[in-house]
């Protein structure tokens, strides 16, 4: 109810400001021909006509000047007595018919989408009562998990290097439904050397759900590493071949997802979605699946690990840094000469990471991403910066 009643409001509020300067009154001034202007113009005509009377000789001087001032002297009475210009307000009738379409039509339509695409009949869920039914626990319990949770980080913040311990963070989170939090979990386990296939396929894995099933750069780059480092892991295969998909080559998806399901055990639990996936897509493809040839992903070109999870260089003598630092330095000077080279800014962008200045690798993305906004590796890095520049 309150929330209605905010929405209601804030339409209230919305039409007024469209409505009011369509619906003012303008003030229109006519000036209506008065009998006073009609006397004027008589007098006028009567003083012309003096002049053209003594020209003529029709009148003497003294004549002349008593008409003349007599004449005057209605002048006089008549613009003690000026007609008042008319004020016409009025309201045009196109403004009138716009006004009624506003009011009727904007809300109108608002409401009947909203009875279409969203729940009016749904009850509000806050968020901790959301929380648990996604971990399919009472909200108490919940809560208490979450208390157990945030102790756990607290911890890990006072003792990084424990690697275990941030696997039991992200798992966690995964079951409170927090997946942003539990890639991020994932991702310092990595860091800390736990960089094993299993590992890197939950980091991806949670960075996909928690971007609403888009793969990033990060994440793909997880899904190669974890299937050069096991090509049996079964997560791996099936997101990289999303990402096929996600990259508009379905065929491709379906090639990578036959491999997986040529390679799995006949009662693996993840056949039925996988089948489901490729019948889906082939069906809009309008295709028989069975006449595209199994094939595994390649990831002849995936290292090890992906760039974003690479720390800043260590173990360089000071002067090595000192070079190091020297020829990013050139690097962002020529890119002031050059602002519209793309790869020197995605370079200079990596090579600040490296350096562990996150906040000068976030500028050089941020340029990179204005000359290609739709370039999907340019905003993933600038995602990425900017989540180290504001751990």
């Amino acid at each position: 109810m309150i929330l209605g009643a905010i929405f209601t409001a804030m339409t209230i509020v919305a039409l007024a400001f469209l409505l009011v300067p369509l619906l003012r009154r303008t003030a229109v001034t006519t000036k209506v021909a008065t009998r006073a202007d009609y006397d004027m113009a008589v007098y006028r005509d009567q003083l012309a006509e003096i002049s053209h009377d003594v020209e003529r000789g029709l009148l003497d001087t003294s004549q002349a000047e008593a008409a003349g001032i007599e004449i005057q002297r209605r002048v006089l009475a008549v613009a003690d007595h000026p007609a008042s210009a008319t004020t016409a307000p009025r309201r045009s009738a196109s403004n009138w018919v716009l006004a009624i379409a506003i009011a009727v039509i904007l809300p109108l339509g608002a409401a009947t989408m909203y009875l279409r695409l969203g729940s009016p009949g749904l009850p509000g869920q806050p968020f901790a009562a959301r929380q648990a039914e996604r971990a399919n626990m009472t909200e108490a319990e919940a809560d208490h998990m979450s208390g157990l949770v945030s102790k756990l980080a607290a911890r890990l913040a006072t003792d990084p290097s424990d690697t275990e311990g941030w696997i039991m963070l992200a798992r966690s989170y995964q079951t409170l439904g927090r997946y942003a939090d539990a890639a991020d979990a994932y991702r310092k386990a990595i860091e800390h050397g736990r960089n094993t296939a299993e590992t890197l396929a939950n980091f991806g894995e949670m960075a996909t759900l928690a971007g609403d099933g888009t793969i990033s750069e990060t994440a793909r780059s997880a899904f190669l590493a974890a299937y050069r480092a096991d090509n049996k892991e079964p997560r791996a295969q099936y997101y990289l071949g999303e990402a096929a998909a996600q990259d508009d080559h379905p065929q491709r998806a379906i090639a990578i997802w036959r491999d997986l399901v040529r390679n799995s055990a006949p009662g693996a639990p993840w056949l039925p979605t996988l089948k489901e996936r490729i019948e889906g897509i082939a069906q809009e493809l309008g295709i028989d699946p069975n006449t595209i040839e199994p094939s595994p992903p390649n990831a002849g070109d995936a290292a090890a690990l992906p760039p974003s999870f690479q720390k800043p260089m260590n173990g360089f003598t000071n002067e090595q840094k000192t070079a190091i630092q020297a020829m990013v330095a050139q690097l962002a000077q020529s890119l002031t000469k050059t602002p519209d080279d793309f790869d020197g800014w995605m370079r200079l962008g990596k090579s600040y990471l490296a350096l562990g200045q996150p906040v000068s690798a976030v500028e050089a993305y941020g340029n990179a991403v204005k000359l290609r906004p739709q370039d999907a590796a340019a905003r993933a890095a600038l995602v990425e910066a900017t989540r180290q520049a504001n751990p």
